[in-house]
């Protein structure tokens, strides 16, 4: 279809297609291809994942999240009074149960680390590892691909069996996917991982999956995922659970990441982000970590460096100095609310990840819901009315203060927990 200029001169028009001709090779750059592999320790299945991309065409995935938690203040003085099509607060309906605070408040997630929590020895050298690969890799956030999308299940949604692709079988975990109350119209993310989980209010239990799909004949199937018991009391992550019957409810190498920490652990949603704040800690993938050691409650790896006393481990848990005056350094306000929520729950690395990628909540329900990407917004661009983005990811994160990370103290293990819980469905 030809580009029709109504109302502009020949000259006019020809300044306009040159401004867009310029504009182009800049978006085409930013775009990414990622990649990193998940082994689950112990079992046979090599999971190789891929993750954010971004580009023009996928402005979600690098583009900054929204700073004001407001979709009418952003870019209002640049694109003047555009109509923003109305919609109930997030906190209605659906989109509430994205507040819930799952897991315990003494989780890893919801913990505070900003007072007098003891730092690791290493944590100098360590540090300076984590940097050096935020100065070299990209920087992005997982929306639409590679995000997480979160389904949330009435107390009477029909259970829908999921099927286990492993070869041997896993019984335990089989079982624990045999009644999932998966809505209808539920999708996984986009990407290779496939992700998604489904919280249960009534009966406390999360799900979560990897490579999750449903076939043409309209039965689901998984590579991989896990179910958690007592979902708003969990520590978030997986352990040998059993009912006092020896009936398994949980295992230590179940979950979608791989390091067995909740998938939902640390995702940033768009009701956090709509109101300014992220009251846990953010879930960070980075390119190179420790292979064969991690730090727990995480209970496997799929690390890649050998040899470094410097690697960053899996489960490892940063935070932002607290003696720092976050309000003083001039961040953008998405920055800050990152930063803020560094420096008060910090930053937790749950896998592997080709370029450092944040985890947020995938947006499809709410396009369904309201017609538009909630972080590009009615008209499809950050910085524009309604949109949760404001600038591009790469930009905003080169601005957090990655140098004034601390390491809280790690407790390093090559091995996993292996002690016996018991539980209650």
């Amino acid at each position: 279809m030809p580009l029709s200029l109504p109302g502009t001169t020949l000259v006019s028009r020809l300044v306009a297609l040159l401004a867009v001709a310029m504009l182009l090779p800049a978006a085409n750059a930013l775009a990414r291809t990622h990649s990193h592999r998940a082994c689950a320790q112990g079992r046979r299945t090599c999971r190789a994942e891929r993750g954010a991309v971004g580009a023009r065409g996928s402005v979600h995935e690098l583009g900054s999240l929204s700073a004001r938690g407001s979709f009418r203040e952003l870019g209002s003085d640049r694109v003047g009074t555009a109509a923003i099509p109305s919609r109930a607060p997030l906190t209605a309906r659906q989109w509430q149960a994205k507040e819930l605070h799952l897991f315990s408040r003494r989780s890893i997630f919801n913990a505070p680390v900003s007072g007098n929590v003891p730092l690791d020895p290493n944590s100098a050298p360590i540090v300076g590892n984590l940097v050096q690969q935020a100065s070299t890799e990209s920087l992005g956030i997982a929306t639409t691909t590679f995000g997480v999308p979160i389904y949330i299940a009435s107390k009477t949604q029909a259970p829908v069996y999921v099927t286990l692709d492993q070869d041997p079988p896993v019984p335990e975990l089989q079982n624990a996917m045999s009644a999932v109350p998966l809505p209808p119209g539920a999708q996984a993310a986009a990407g290779t991982d496939g992700n998604l989980s489904v919280y249960q209010p009534s009966t406390d239990e999360l799900w979560e999956f990897w490579r999750l799909h449903q076939d043409s004949d309209g039965s689901w199937h998984a590579t991989w995922g896990g179910r958690l018991v007592h979902a708003s009391s969990n520590p978030g992550y997986y352990q040998n659970m059993v009912d006092s019957s020896g009936n398994v409810l949980e295992q230590w190498d179940w979950g979608a990441p791989a390091t067995s920490l909740a998938l939902d652990g640390g995702v940033i949603t768009i009701a956090e982000l709509e109101a300014g704040t992220i009251n846990h800690a953010l879930a960070l993938g980075i390119t190179h970590t420790c292979a064969g050691v991690f730090a727990a409650p995480a209970q496997r790896t799929d690390g890649d460096v050998v040899g470094d006393p410097t690697c960053v481990p899996e489960g490892a848990h940063f935070r932002l100095n607290p003696s720092i005056n976050l309000a003083s350094l001039g961040l953008p306000h998405f920055t800050l609310m990152l930063a803020e929520a560094a420096q008060r729950y910090g930053i937790i690395i749950n896998n592997r990840s080709s370029g450092f990628t944040f985890r947020a909540e995938d947006p499809t329900q709410f396009e369904t819901e309201y017609g538009y990407n909630p972080y590009t917004g009615p008209h499809n661009m950050p910085g524009t009315p309604g949109a949760l983005f404001d600038q591009w990811p790469s930009v905003l994160l080169h601005a957090f203060p990655w140098n004034d990370l601390q390491l809280v103290r790690m407790d390093l293990r090559t091995a996993p927990d292996m002690a016996q819980v018991i539980g209650t469905l």
